[in-house]
């Protein structure tokens, strides 16, 4: 049996919705050659960008989970 789920990554908001950065894997850094420190350019240092559509969820708010 297949049962719909709320959406662990958007809470169900279907809408925009933050996520960790993929570029710096959510630490705000992006080392470089010779600093370490480096703010990733991508997420502004935050470790997390805001996207339009749920990856997870497509926007749906709902997930499909299986009883097995």
């Amino acid at each position: 049996m297949i049962y719909k789920n709320k959406c662990p990554l958007c809470h169900g908001r279907e809408g925009s919705v933050e996520i960790e950065c993929d570029d710096c894997n959510g630490t705000g850094f992006e080392p470089e050659e010779g600093n370490q420190f480096a703010q990733c350019q991508n997420c502004s240092g935050d470790g997390s960008v805001e996207v339009e559509i749920c990856p997870r969820c497509l926007g749906e708010g709902t997930v499909e989970d299986d009883d097995s």
